[in-house]
């Protein structure tokens, strides 16, 4: 009975220290997630106050850049309209030039002309020289093929009038009209 009391009053405790457990717990729980929405909400108005900064910046660094632009466009049209004006001077100039050019030009022209005229006319007499060439030795080959043909044809009459057996005549026939087919089948 007696043990039965104590070991009742055992549990109570430990029931006691686990409640006591939980509570701290929760209260621990409690105040980590009251730090943590504290820590979110700094978070939340550093980054609205680095946006803030940013949309400010942001927006001179525009300004800035409208004010460069129109400055630079002014420039540039001032740079333009002294360009044109120089321009303007050299076109005059450059027509002044070349009036009193022109004439020079005009009589030059002829004169150049004839010349490529001239030119012209060496390399047409210089073509047709080579031409001529070609088909002259063309001629002169030609010819020279004639006179091998006939000179092998009289040979190879020679031959036969000399008694040469047909059949070596035939195989000299062969080699004198087909060259090549000697060379052929002795590869």
């Amino acid at each position: 009975m007696e043990i039965a009391r104590i070991r009742g009053l055992q549990e109570k405790a430990i029931d006691a220290q686990a409640n006591r457990d939980a509570l701290m717990a929760r209260r621990d729980q409690e105040e980590n997630e009251r730090m943590w929405r504290k820590k979110e909400k700094v978070e939340a108005l550093k980054k609205a106050e680095s946006e803030a900064i940013m949309r400010k910046a942001r927006s001179e660094q525009v300004q800035n850049k409208e004010h460069y632009i129109a400055v630079q466009a002014q420039r540039e049209r001032h740079d333009f309209e002294r360009v044109l004006a120089e321009q303007k001077k050299q076109i005059s100039l450059d027509l002044d030039r070349e009036k009193s050019l022109h004439a020079a030009r005009r009589r030059n022209g002829d004169f150049v002309r004839q010349q490529i005229r001239d030119k012209e006319q060496i390399v047409i007499e210089d073509r047709k020289k080579h031409f001529e060439e070609g088909v002259r030795m063309e001629e002169e080959a030609r010819q020279r093929r004639v006179r091998l043909a006939e000179v092998k044809s009289k040979k190879l009459i020679e031959l036969r009038d000399a008694g040469i057996p047909m059949k070596y005549c035939n195989e000299i026939e062969r080699k004198i009209h087909h060259p090549n087919s000697t060379l052929q089948a002795s590869t």
